[in-house]
């Protein structure tokens, strides 16, 4: 099974793209939500990373609610690989995480 396809630019360049994702940040999915055991009760928010809480407290932020937003920010269609002088980076364009 082919997994990217392979285009070619307007001089001769051949770029290759991935249909599934090559790099994932870890900072991508921080929290995990457990949806209520009863119907029409809220669920529960909890940390997958440790080091959120640690960057929660030195800021004064909720550590669950600084989790969602790095949640949110990676889900965001400006999420991917760094570049710098027009190469990629081994590191993540929201969070600068390698």
């Amino acid at each position: 099974m082919n997994r990217s396809w392979y285009l070619s630019g307007p001089d001769d360049t051949r770029f290759n793209w991935n249909k599934e994702p090559s790099f994932q940040c870890p900072n991508a999915d921080p929290v995990h939500y457990t949806a209520a055991a009863v119907t029409g009760e809220e669920g529960t928010w909890s940390l997958q990373r440790p080091h959120i809480a640690t960057a929660a407290a030195a800021i004064g932020a909720d550590p669950v609610l600084l989790g969602k937003l790095l949640r949110q920010r990676h889900a965001s269609h400006q999420a991917g690989r760094l570049r710098a002088d027009g190469r990629l980076t081994d590191r993540y364009t929201i969070c600068g995480t390698r």
